[in-house]
């Protein structure tokens, strides 16, 4: 947001460092110029919302839309859209979600990406490469990489397609494919050429580079060695469970219908995408933790891991849809209980429960142990959801209601799904509504309608790990734009970075705002040091002279500091558990 404001505003924050790094040419230009553009003609929290809708919106209606195509059942895009909206099965890396709460670049560039990938299993590869620019665009190392996996898709695609193989045959795409480099390397010109021409440099070396980016700053995103073991369970138990779908994909579908996914073309070009999006994830560990290089910390295959996602959950929409379609009613409702959590989702699909049906003539111990095994499986699901996320009501709320109104648009009950879905858009409008004003009870509380679950954190992790209270900081915030210059600088604590924008203040630096060039990176981290390394996250360590040290070496003529710091510059103002100082030199104000 600070790149944005000053797009629009020339002087926004003249004196803050990581708006001024980020203005120049940067891997968020376009990103930041079609949001600063856009912003001119419709009022910005406008445009965010209806951006966010808007992404909810086109993902979800792509992965539909992808899913029928593919699988030949409308039913089956329902489920797979309800899936990729309501439930990520595995949080390793912190990158499986297919969509945001933020419009932040990678998701912005989201519903391209996912296009581009649908269009490679095709083995549309122009189709595929077009569709990638503007990913390529708005995020371009997101886009750089699904273009390139949805190109090598359209060509496993076409050389599975010609049976029996003739390389005259294959000569015959030469073409295509050739129209479709040149589109791409076009498209990366776009970003090559201005980086030249701004002169980048790298002033860091690899191991210092691949330190601050991977080790300090995403961690999260980039050191498996640092990740909870349990995600790596969750996460294998989700590839295994769509490794048994993909392999019996030819069977679980009926062989009448139009079902691209059976086919041998598309099961190549998906294993081919899953092959390559596991292979990275291996090469991003060891060239990240074990030989260090820039282009795999640059690269961050781990969040590719989100296409696994979202083509598993097409898989599974398709297998579910299939068995309802076919009256297998035990199967389906298992299926549709197995996705709460990756291990029973495993589970179903090693069960070989596809012929299994409750009719009339069923026995009535199968009809038992049936039950006994939805019991079963729902029972494990919620304590694994309970024990290991933290699912919110909207979300629960979002996945069942989801699932119910397309089981009844598959049965054929369409006004009772019609009048479902009008009631349920009534009752999210009441609930936001009575939240809004206040009316309902802190605990529960609906937040957000299809907020993601989070991995719950370790003590150790809750003690240690920094924190923002934004309460004090909006009270605080507010105080110093009212009463501060407007070019003023402020010293905040490690996550206050909110303050450039609620104060409209410039600060030293923060913890979140990162700038992906060398130049900015190496002043990022050397403010890091002097700074929080050697005072504190919030600063408690912090005394007089070193405030006017870094005063003169920074330029900040305020503060903020815990109430408890000993500190004797004139205090300005004080809210919770913060107060705000004014640096106080030779004795005047």
């Amino acid at each position: 947001l600070p790149t944005i404001f000053r797009m629009m505003d020339q002087s926004f924050l003249a004196n803050d460092f990581y708006t001024n790094a980020t203005s120049e040419f940067g891997p968020r230009y376009f990103y930041a110029k079609l949001i600063a553009e856009v912003g001119k003609f419709i009022y910005l929290p406008v445009l965010f919302l209806a951006t966010f809708l808007g992404l909810y919106v086109a993902v979800t209606t792509i992965t539909a839309l992808a899913a029928r195509d593919l699988t030949g059942s409308a039913f089956a895009g329902m489920v797979a859209a309800t899936l990729v909206a309501g439930i990520t099965p595995f949080h390793l890396g912190n990158e499986a979600n297919v969509l945001s709460q933020g419009v932040i670049p990678t998701f912005l560039a989201m519903p391209f990406a996912l296009m581009a990938i649908w269009k490679g299993l095709k083995g549309e590869v122009i189709a595929a490469t077009l569709v990638s620019v503007p990913a390529i665009l708005i995020q371009p190392v997101i886009g750089i990489e699904t273009s390139v996996i949805a190109m090598v898709a359209a060509v496993a695609h076409s050389v599975a397609l010609v049976r029996p193989f003739k390389m005259s045959l294959l000569l015959k795409e030469a073409p295509r494919f050739a129209i479709a480099s040149s589109i791409f390397s076009a498209t990366c010109l776009i970003w090559i050429i201005p980086t030249l021409v701004t002169k980048a440099t790298f002033l860091l070396n690899t191991e210092e580079f691949v330190r601050i980016l991977a080790y300090v700053r995403h961690p999260h995103h980039m050191v498996p060695t640092t990740w909870e073991p349990v995600e790596f369970v969750l996460t294998t138990c989700f590839l295994l469970a769509i490794f048994l779908s993909l392999v019996h994909a030819k069977t679980e579908f009926t062989p009448s219908f139009d079902q691209p996914i059976k086919t041998l073309p598309c099961r190549i070009a998906i294993w081919t995408i899953f092959t390559i999006v596991i292979m990275g994830c291996v090469f991003g560990y060891i060239f990240v933790e074990i030989f260090p290089t820039r282009l795999a910390a640059v690269a961050q295959p781990f969040r590719l891991l989100n296409i696994i996602s979202w083509i598993g959950w097409i898989l599974v929409g398709g297998i579910i849809a299939e068995k309802v379609r076919s009256k297998a009613w035990p199967a389906g409702v298992i299926g549709m209980i197995s996705v709460l959590s990756a291990p029973t989702l495993l589970i179903y699909r090693l069960l070989s429960i596809q012929s299994l049906t409750v009719s009339s003539g069923t026995r009535p111990y199968i009809r038992q142990c049936v039950f006994g095994l939805i019991l079963l499986l729902f029972s494990l699901a919620i304590i694994l959801l309970m024990s290991y996320v933290r699912p919110t009501l909207d979300e629960i709320f979002l996945v069942a209601s989801g699932l119910f109104v397309a089981y009844l648009i598959a049965i054929e009950r369409r006004l009772i799904a019609i009048t479902s879905m009008v009631g349920l858009l009534l009752l999210v409008i009441s609930i936001q509504t009575a939240d809004r004003f206040g009316y309902l009870p802190e605990i529960p509380k609906v937040s957000q309608l299809v907020a993601k679950s989070q991995p719950i954190l370790s003590l150790g992790e809750v003690a240690n790990k920094p924190a923002c209270d934004c309460v004090d900081l909006v009270n605080l915030a507010q105080i110093a734009k009212e009463t501060t210059p407007h070019d003023s600088v402020f010293l905040t604590p490690y996550y206050w970075g909110l303050w450039r924008l609620v104060a409209e203040r410039s600060i030293v630096t923060d913890g979140k705002a990162f700038p992906f060039r060398d130049e900015g990176i190496v002043e990022w981290e050397r403010r890091r040091q002097d700074i929080y390394v050697e005072y504190g996250y919030n600063l408690t360590r912090i005394t007089d002279g070193d405030l006017m040290k870094l005063s003169k070496k920074y330029g900040f003529q305020f503060a903020i500091l815990p109430i408890e710091a000993d500190v004797s510059h004139p205090v300005i103002d004080s809210y919770g558990s913060f107060k705000m100082i004014r640096i106080e030199f030779n004795g005047t104000f």
